[in-house]
């Protein structure tokens, strides 16, 4: 039965982007569209996460888990609090004075020093365009 819902929905969205590469729908609102569908479904299934974590639980833990379709593991992950350390947080720090100098040194006309009297360089420049949403 959800299988059946699942293939429905994507095979709607899936013709709805088609219907706008054929020139067919405005690219921007189908774009405006799937955007809002895809924070639904983030925050709808961030709701339950917690009801799937426990569930999950519930199976061998050295097997995937197969549902509609989908291969679920569940897995764990530690990660060490590294801003705890203050070597740490001192050089995090020094990096981002360093990153914002080499912005400085962009929109700089002439030659830019740092603190120890060497020219900070002008970096290359990472340019890309994409489309920002807000939805109302």
């Amino acid at each position: 039965m959800f299988n059946d819902i699942s293939e429905e929905i994507v095979k709607n969205l899936a013709d709805l982007a088609y219907e706008a590469q054929e020139g067919n729908q405005s690219a921007l609102s189908v774009s405006a569209i799937l955007k809002k569908v895809e924070d639904s479904a983030k925050d709808l299934r961030k709701s339950i996460e917690s009801d799937a974590i426990d569930e999950a639980d519930k199976y061998d833990s050295k097997e995937d888990i197969e549902k509609e379709g989908c291969k679920i593991a569940l897995r764990s992950r530690t990660s060490p609090k590294y801003k705890e350390d203050s070597e740490y947080s001192r050089l995090s720090v020094l990096q981002s004075n360093r990153k914002d100098l080499l912005k400085k040194a962009l929109s700089y006309d002439g030659e830019l020093y740092d603190e120890n009297g060497e020219i900070v360089p002008k970096v290359d420049i990472k340019q890309s365009r994409y489309l920002t949403f807000s939805i109302q």
